[in-house]
């Protein structure tokens, strides 16, 4: 007949088990991520190298292409398009990264706060506005700008940005779903159904309202996924195994 501490000695030995077997999938999903940053960067490097050198064949395109965007302008859709537009600007961003943050301070998950808040400085920041920098690509000039908005234009920040501060939020809450005792994923993909969408739209937006080309709207999209994709594979993955799983704690009576 088996005691107490038997029965909780089997079951940590379970949760060992348990807890060795979610390293060994991490260590697959870093490849994955891995694989996925190197093949999201390769738009935003298409874009890049070509503009490097001349940018009107693509300025040419960008202008075919966005004369379908500019064609549904109406003033209900220029509003509609101006709200969506205002999700991913620079103070969104900054308060939503911060409220983020201090939720998983709150929570005592440090680790993972601070790469949260350091991932979308360093890539929605510091990257983008070099890049921007070193290209200098000025903004569409043939076509009226429904906001404004200063600055150079490759890549979009907000294409960028809502890549990494939305897209990390998603894969902060699809990993506390993961850890969590409940079957949620029916509800993760629902919210990374919302989230993408949520994602191309603003993106869209911001080629509606003129004041972006097509390819930076791309390349902001592709060079924000591949930052996630590697910040995910290099730290995310670990940080969120480490402080998300829940605490092995028991509590049995002696039988």
């Amino acid at each position: 007949m088996y005691n107490g501490n038997s029965l909780k000695v089997g079951l940590k030995g379970c949760e060992e088990v348990q807890h060795i077997s979610r390293k060994r999938e991490d260590e697959g999903l870093r490849r994955i991520f891995l694989y996925i940053a190197l093949f999201a960067v390769l738009p935003f490097l298409y874009f890049a190298i070509i503009g490097y050198f001349d940018w009107t064949n693509v300025t040419i395109q960008d202008y075919k292409i966005g004369s379908f965007f500019y064609a549904l302008r109406t003033p209900m859709r220029t509003t509609v398009a101006t709200g969506i537009t205002h999700l991913a600007d620079s103070v969104t961003q900054v308060i939503l990264t911060l409220i983020i943050a201090a939720i998983l301070f709150a929570l005592k998950k440090w680790r993972t706060g601070l790469w949260y808040g350091l991932n979308v400085l360093i890539g929605a920041g510091l990257l983008n506005g070099g890049v921007k920098e070193l290209y200098g690509r000025v903004r569409p000039e043939e076509i009226e700008h429904l906001v404004v908005q200063g600055g150079y234009t490759f890549p979009s920040g907000h294409a960028m940005g809502s890549m990494i501060v939305y897209g990390g939020l998603l894969f902060l809450i699809a990993r506390a779903f993961y850890f969590s005792r409940r079957n949620l994923r029916g509800l993760t993909w629902l919210l990374g159904l919302f989230i993408g969408l949520l994602i191309l739209v603003i993106g869209l937006s911001r080629i509606y309202l003129g004041v972006h080309y097509p390819s930076d709207v791309i390349g902001g999209f592709s060079l924000g996924f591949a930052w996630l994709s590697l910040s995910i594979a290099l730290l995310g993955l670990k940080f969120t195994r480490e402080e998300f799983q829940p605490q092995r704690t028991y509590s049995f009576r002696r039988f």
